[in-house]
């Protein structure tokens, strides 16, 4: 072994002891000599890796488990995230409901306001022709009462048409008035509710844009989590193979020092398991 260490250039240096030949009856303190180069040898070999392997168990677990605490803090940060986001894209999708609802019910105010004009403008031509025909009336009245030779008896009966006629006239007016006042009132709502319309049709197409948008950050939030979830998982091997290294060296340690009394076939000699049993697994 140190024959191979010297040509390898590890502990360059060491001194070779002569050991006596296997027939031959060495001396006492030549034995001594022997053994206590070969215990040097062996203090040499493993008091480094040892005491390295200390720092490693004193400093390595400890970052490697702070970072996978850090890593499960930013996977349920990024959980809450997702849930905040689900329920932005569920109102959102409500929101557009309601939104589309009122687009068709726009429309359906669009066409009913459509249709009262065109009923004001038919009751405007009526008016128009009522007042016509009441101008018409007077006149084959007048006519009648001057040509016959009975006007006399026609005057009262003309009278009482011009009247009536006059009256038709009136309120013929009045309902034309009405009618205007009801045709621009129609008028102005049909703008409102097509203004409305063009808006919600605006609204609705930004929405879209919105809710697409939020879709595609969730997607990347939950690629986010897989990728958290996949370093938390390899960081977490790689702390089981430091523990499992340092479990050998804990072995090796016991055999250097010929200890007798350490066991280290329980679940209490490893660090992972004694941490489960005793430490954050009982939460578990």
């Amino acid at each position: 072994m140190i024959h191979l260490f010297n040509s390898m250039n590890i502990y360059p240096g060491i001194p070779i002891p002569d050991i006596p030949a296997e027939n031959s009856s060495p001396e006492p303190d030549a034995v001594a000599a022997v053994l206590d180069s070969r215990h040097n040898y062996e203090r040499i070999l493993c008091h480094g890796p040892l005491s390295g392997v200390k720092s490693i168990e004193a400093g390595g677990n400890t970052t490697l488990l702070k970072f996978i605490e850090r890593l499960m803090q930013e996977r349920q940060f990024i959980d809450t995230l997702n849930e905040k986001n689900n329920q932005s894209y569920n109102s959102m999708y409500a929101l557009e409901q309601i939104i589309s609802e009122i687009g068709v019910n726009s429309e359906e105010e669009i066409k009913i306001s459509s249709a009262l004009k065109q009923a004001v403008s038919d009751i405007n031509h009526s008016i128009a022709d009522v007042n016509r025909l009441s101008n018409q009336t007077n006149l084959p009245a007048m006519e009648t009462a001057h040509v016959s030779a009975q006007g006399c008896g026609f005057s009262f009966i003309v009278k009482v048409i011009k009247s009536r006629a006059s009256e038709v006239k009136q309120h013929a007016a009045q309902i034309a008035l009405l009618s205007n006042t009801i045709s621009a009132r129609a008028g102005q709502v049909c703008e409102s509710v097509s203004a409305i319309h063009a808006l919600i049709t605006r609204i609705s197409q930004e929405m879209a844009s919105t809710s697409e948008t939020l879709e595609q950050v969730i997607e990347r939030s939950g690629h986010m989590q897989k990728i958290i979830h996949h370093i938390a998982i390899q960081q977490f091997l790689n702390m089981v193979k430091r523990v499992h290294i340092i479990w050998k060296y804990q072995v090796c340690h016991y055999l250097f020092i010929r200890d007798r009394q350490a066991v280290m076939n329980v679940h209490h000699s490893c660090r992972l398991g004694h941490r489960y049993y005793t430490g954050e697994g009982v939460m578990i």
